[in-house]
C-alpha cells in the first residue's frame, strides 16, 4: 500500500461552492485522511495525488420525490467535483412496470435547477441548492475531499471503537460526521490485485451524518468494491448499497448496478436564465 501523504493539489483551480480552506490538519489527522484515500483508490500518480475528479454510477431502487416513494425504473449520478457539481437522471416505474417521465436534478456551486432532459431547457430550482450540494459532499470520495479541505477543523475522535472524522461544509451551512469501519472489509469485485487485500478497519466510509439546521441525514454504505466491469476495472472503490435516511424517514435505497470512475466528462455549465434568476433573488 501506498505511505505518502494526500495531496489535494486536485482542488487548486475549483469553484464556487467548496466545503472552505482552512489551515492544515495535524500530522495524525493527515496520515488518517492518507489511508482512507488510499483506500478507496483516490491516489494515482507517484506523487500520489488525489485524481478522482469527475464519476458516474447507475443503480435502482427507491427513492423519496415530493414527499411519495418513487420504485425507479432508471437511474444515473454524474459527479464532478471541480465545478462541484452534480446531475442526477431518474424516472418513477409507472403502473405496469413502465418508465413515468424522466427527471433531472442538477446542482453546480451554489445554483440548482431542473432539466427536461440533459443539457436542456432549465427551470431554476434555487432553494434546493444548499441541500443537493450537501448530498454530493456526502458521497465517499467526497466526504474524504471536504475532511482534507477542512484542514484543521477536521477533529478525529473514537465511538464505539469505530473512528469518526467531525468537520463543517460550509458552503451548504452543515456539519458532517463521517464513521469509519472498525472491522477489516474485504472487496466484493474488483481486479485481481484488489481481490487481494481486506481494507484495514479505520479506512472505509460506512454512515455519514449531516446537521443542516434542525434537519439531520444519515446516510450509509455498504458492500464496497470496483464496480466498473471486468473489462475496465480501475481499482477505485465505491459501494454497491446506499441507503439515505432524512428526519428518520429513508429517502433512497439505491443498489449501485455500475460505476465509471475513470473520470468520465461530466459538465454541468450553468444555464443564464439559472444565473439572472439567482440574482434576481439575491437582489430582492
Amino acid at each position: 500500500m501506498r505511505v505518502a501523504l494526500v495531496t489535494v493539489s486536485l482542488f487548486a483551480l475549483l469553484g464556487t461552492g467548496l466545503p472552505g480552506q482552512a489551515t492544515d490538519a495535524p500530522p495524525a489527522t493527515k496520515q488518517q485522511l492518507h489511508r482512507i484515500a488510499d483506500a478507496f483508490g483516490m491516489l494515482r500518480t507517484t506523487d500520489e495525488e488525489d485524481m478522482i475528479a469527475t464519476l458516474r454510477f447507475w443503480g435502482t431502487g427507491t427513492l423519496m420525490v415530493d414527499g411519495r416513494p418513487c420504485r425507479l425504473a432508471s437511474y444515473a449520478a454524474s459527479v464532478n467535483y471541480h465545478v462541484p457539481g452534480a446531475r442526477i437522471e431518474y424516472a418513477c416505474a409507472e403502473a405496469g412496470g413502465k418508465p413515468g417521465p424522466r427527471r433531472v436534478e442538477v446542482v453546480a456551486g451554489s445554483f440548482a435547477w431542473n432539466e427536461e432532459a440533459p443539457g436542456g431547457t432549465a427551470t431554476p430550482a434555487s432553494a434546493s441548492a444548499a441541500e443537493r450540494l450537501l448530498d454530493l459532499w456526502t458521497l465517499p470520495h467526497a466526504a474524504v475531499k471536504a475532511a482534507v479541505l477542512a484542514g484543521a477543523r477536521t477533529s478525529v475522535s473514537t465511538e464505539g471503537g469505530a473512528t469518526v472524522l467531525t468537520f463543517p461544509i460550509p458552503s451548504a451551512d452543515a456539519t458532517m460526521k463521517v464513521t469509519l469501519n472498525s472491522k477489516p472489509i474485504a472487496v466484493a469485485a474488483g481486479s485481481q490485485d484488489l481481490k487481494k487485500v481486506a481494507l484495514p478497519a479505520g479506512t472505509v466510509i460506512e454512515r455519514v451524518e449531516t446537521r443542516r439546521g434542525s434537519v439531520v441525514t444519515e446516510t450509509t454504505y455498504a458492500e464496497f468494491g470496483d464496480f466498473n466491469g471486468a473489462d475496465y476495472f480501475s481499482d477505485v472503490v465505491f459501494p454497491r448499497r446506499i441507503t439515505q435516511k432524512r428526519g428518520g424517514v429513508t429517502t433512497l435505497d439505491l443498489t449501485v448496478e455500475k460505476t465509471n470512475t475513470y473520470n468520465p466528462y461530466v459538465v454541468m455549465p450553468v444555464p443564464r436564465n439559472v444565473r439572472a434568476a439567482s440574482t434576481t433573488a439575491l437582489n430582492r
